[in-house]
């Protein structure tokens, strides 16, 4: 599995984890179901951990595309790996 498809699928269960929170808050507030409290204190939680879990994979894919179209590489990674390899010289 390549790191783009790592990230759809990240965007996909950030994407469904909001889903289920604001379902949750949505029956828990206006619907009655449930445990009210926990319903309205966890739903708003789940929806917030997951847009930020989906829209940070989405970032990344689009910095992927934007380094692949435009033919750029992220030095830190290029720094990172060359330091990994000169670590496993000095073993």
């Amino acid at each position: 599995m390549n790191i783009k498809a790592k990230h759809a699928l990240r965007i996909v269960i950030g994407g469904y984890l909001a889903y289920l929170g604001i379902s949750l808050f949505k029956q828990a507030v206006f619907d009655g179901v449930g445990n009210i409290m926990l319903g309205a204190c966890l739903g708003p939680v789940f929806t917030v951990i997951g847009l930020g879990y989906a829209i940070n994979a989405l970032r990344k894919v689009l910095k992927i595309r934007k380094d692949e179209i435009y033919g750029t590489a992220d030095e830190t990674e290029v720094e990172v790996e060359s330091e990994v390899i000169e670590d496993k010289e000095e073993l």
